[in-house]
């Protein structure tokens, strides 16, 4: 039996949604929000009649009687200030209250759990929250830095990488807890995981650590960040901009554009070669440490994220990584709204259980 979910996102200045049937994608939308409109809100909460009056709108614009309609769930993020531990949850009194006290400096994903329960009420349906921004699951050993004052463990989103586990699962049709894994997701930022049975038990992020990515600077010389840091000529917010805003290749190039340096790497410019072989030279350097992590017992290698779209990069990357074993699987692109909708059939299904938040 199919089940018609409806996902939403909320960011900054946009709502994206969704409609699926299963993974049949029925209809997509993003709602731009003009930021004038939404700073008249003293409190992030203070929007959710704007934005739910937005998101009718769109459903009705794209079938006039979408209002009615026969939807079975409405899927959302759950709120980035709460550290959960990965997973589906019932939309509940302890997602909303922790929602109503989030400022306007607070982010956007807080509004998820009260918007689903707004739009799934009328509809009957039920009202879903995916957390998936969370290293709290994560092996405490592998949050120590060798600097007592600081540790690893950044909340990290990682919805594409469980995704990713359970796409694993369904084509292999081995249950999750049976197997061990590690998934590069290669998006904009890099998150380089090591997972058994379901769990992550290590998780590089080039937010802090690990290969540097389309944006961010991964690993950089500690001493020499320091130095720079003092020499008078970064303020802190420019700085912390070239790590993660401005880092990577970006900063190497001035775009994220990974085809387009690809693509100068072919025509033979030098300089693009030397990005683009670094950017896979690191990459697998961390799929190989996380390999360690696992003691070689790997069932797959699972690449994932927009850079996993260019066959080219993954070329590089698989010539570095063959030597680890089990299958090596390519699931290129990323889509939240889609992963969203896929977690949230698997409880209508029944194949999984609503976790409960408090």
């Amino acid at each position: 039996m199919l089940f018609r979910v409806l996902s939403v996102f909320p960011s900054e200045i946009t709502t994206r949604i969704g409609i699926f049937d299963g993974d049949s994608e029925i209809m997509r939308r993003e709602i731009r929000h003009d930021k004038g409109e939404l700073s008249r809100y003293k409190t992030i909460g203070g929007q959710l009649g704007h934005r739910r009056r937005a998101i009718e709108e769109s459903l009705k614009a794209w079938r006039p009687h979408a209002g009615s309609g026969a939807i079975n769930a409405v899927v959302v993020p759950a709120c980035a200030s709460l550290r959960l531990p990965g997973g589906v949850y019932a939309v509940n009194a302890g997602f909303l209250e922790h929602a109503k006290g989030a400022s306007a400096h607070d982010c956007a994903l807080d509004l998820g759990p009260p918007l689903a329960e707004a739009l799934a009420g009328p509809r009957n349906a039920r009202g879903f929250a995916i957390a998936s921004i969370s290293g709290d699951e994560l092996e405490p050993f592998s949050l120590v830095t060798g600097l007592p004052e600081l540790s690893f463990g950044r909340a990290a989103d990682t919805l594409n990488i469980q995704h990713s586990l359970h796409r694993f699962s369904e084509e292999t049709g081995r249950p999750v807890s049976e197997f061990s894994v590690i998934v590069a997701d290669l998006g904009r930022n890099f998150l380089i995981c090591s997972c058994r049975e379901g769990r992550m038990l290590d998780l590089s992020d080039s937010s802090e650590r690990g290969p540097f990515s389309l944006s961010k600077s991964g690993s950089v010389p500690a001493a020499k960040l320091v130095s720079m840091a003092y020499s008078g000529m970064w303020s802190m917010d420019d700085l912390a901009k070239n790590v993660n805003v401005r880092g990577g290749v970006e900063g190497y190039v001035g775009n994220v554009d990974l085809d387009g340096v690809m693509k100068r790497y072919d025509e033979g410019d030098a300089y693009a070669g030397i990005v683009a072989r670094n950017l896979a030279y690191q990459t697998a350097q961390e799929i190989s440490a996380q390999a360690t992590v696992l003691r070689g017992n790997v069932d797959a290698v699972i690449l994932t994220g927009i850079s996993a779209e260019n066959a080219q990069f993954i070329e590089l990357v698989m010539d570095r990584i063959g030597w680890i074993p089990g299958e090596k699987v390519i699931y290129p692109g990323e889509d939240d709204l889609r992963a969203m909708a896929h977690f949230a059939a698997s409880v209508l299904s029944g194949s999984e259980e609503a976790l409960i938040c408090g």
